[in-house]
């Protein structure tokens, strides 16, 4: 109120330093009954009847000067990078350019995860995806979600979580981080499916494969998972121009395969999951 001209970011940053994040989380979901409440949210629905949700980290400061205990860094070519980074997530849909912010999670040191001499791991994306779920599982179950995420997220203990927890997941899988998963996929037999777009530019032949019931790991303790991969071709230039495969909780069939398909690449298309001042900004506006 009264306020006459933007603060810049020296100011804010300074208003900002000393609200703890979680005073302001449950902001987040208010914010998304009130859009619920105005219909905003059905243009968000997508699969089995729920939303999307993705999951990314993201840096939101980085100096080679400043830095305080709370501070991640990584060193390359022996310069050392100060940074502050943050578990965003948003609600996404497939061809929607809009995203609706939930509540993050910061990344940062603690007496418990770091020191100056290095004797102690610092805290990371898959830590605070973990503590994500433990604060706000419950805090979002009512919107039925799906979690998106890259290939940080495929790893057994998370997706059982994940399961426990009562969302559905599509997380990215690379090849040579799931040694297991791959070798029992190229020796089964892919279910596959195909169609062709003209994009206004190109035409594009989108290819399918996809398997389901594939355990995640060789162990005793594993999960069985479904997996599909995506491969974009541009038959003018005859070139591969995209190619991607994840892992979901999702049965694929080939009625399905192109929307779950296009529901992972709205995990993978969404930097902006971008956790910005911006939405602190208007959520402490609520609150004056």
């Amino acid at each position: 109120m009264g306020v006459k001209e933007i603060p810049s970011n020296v100011q804010i940053t300074t208003l900002l330093d000393v609200i703890k994040s979680d005073s302001l989380s449950g902001a987040f979901n208010e914010n998304l009954h009130a859009a619920d409440e105005w219909g905003g949210l059905k243009d968000f629905h997508c699969l089995d009847g729920g939303v999307l949700l993705a999951l990314d980290g993201v840096w939101y400061f980085s100096s080679e000067q400043i830095y305080c205990d709370h501070c991640l860094h990584s060193t390359k070519e022996d310069v050392t990078t100060y940074y502050h980074s943050a578990l965003a997530g948003t609600l996404v849909k497939p061809g929607n350019t809009a995203v609706l912010p939930v509540a993050p999670e910061m990344i940062a040191n603690t007496d418990d995860t770091s020191d100056e001499t290095n004797s102690k791991k610092q805290d990371c994306e898959r830590n605070a995806a973990k503590r994500w779920l433990a604060k706000h599982a419950e805090e979002y179950k009512w919107l039925s979600p799906t979690l998106l995420g890259d290939d940080l997220y495929s790893n057994y203990p998370f997706c059982k979580e994940v399961l426990e927890r009562g969302y559905g997941f599509i997380f990215t899988c690379k090849e040579d981080s799931h040694p297991w998963l791959t070798e029992t996929v190229e020796n089964s037999y892919l279910e596959e499916a195909s169609r062709r777009e003209w994009n206004g530019r190109h035409h594009l032949a989108y290819a399918y494969r996809w398997l389901n019931g594939v355990e995640i790991r060789d162990n005793k303790e594993t999960l069985t998972v479904n997996y599909f991969s995506l491969s974009i071709w541009n038959e003018e230039k005859n070139k591969q121009t995209f190619y991607n495969s994840w892992i979901t909780n999702k049965t694929i069939t080939g009625d399905n395969v192109s929307l779950i398909a296009s529901c992972a690449r709205s995990g993978v298309k969404s930097s902006v999951t971008v956790f910005t001042y911006k939405h602190l900004i208007i959520l402490i506006s609520l609150f004056l």
